[in-house]
């Protein structure tokens, strides 16, 4: 499936950056199999489930991207408001105030980690 999602892609970026745009002309021919015509709606009708899915992923790529920008932005504005850099802003703010995790702590959380890692691996097992 993974293949799928790549050679689509692949094909989707192959379509914009030769100047098919995916649905502007979808009557357009573009390949040609000794003499059948292969046109863009056939292409996307083909794809229509891995086309959505990659278009999914496109509008969640970019909507993270927006949030990391946003926060950046502000993490610099707040740092500079606070005339720090923001390597110094993010350690007084968040580094300086986690606590420290004791022997205790970390003992606890390496036990939990490798008890959920090892029901998962025989849950795939068992599966």
């Amino acid at each position: 499936m993974k293949k799928i999602e790549t050679f689509a892609a692949a094909l989707i970026a192959i379509g914009v950056a030769s100047g098919y745009a995916v649905s502007a002309e979808p009557s357009r021919v573009i390949a040609t199999i000794g003499s059948h015509p292969i046109t863009q709606q056939e292409v996307d009708s083909h794809l229509k489930a891995q086309l959505t899915s990659i278009e999914s992923q496109l509008y969640d790529l970019r909507r993270k991207t927006i949030q990391a920008m946003a926060d950046d932005y502000l993490i610099e504005q707040a740092a500079k408001k606070a005339n720090l850099s923001v390597s110094d802003y993010m350690k007084r703010e968040v580094s300086d105030k986690a606590p420290i995790p004791s022997n205790a702590d970390a003992k606890s959380f390496t036990i939990r980690t490798r008890t959920r890692s090892s029901s998962r691996t025989t849950r795939s097992k068992g599966s």
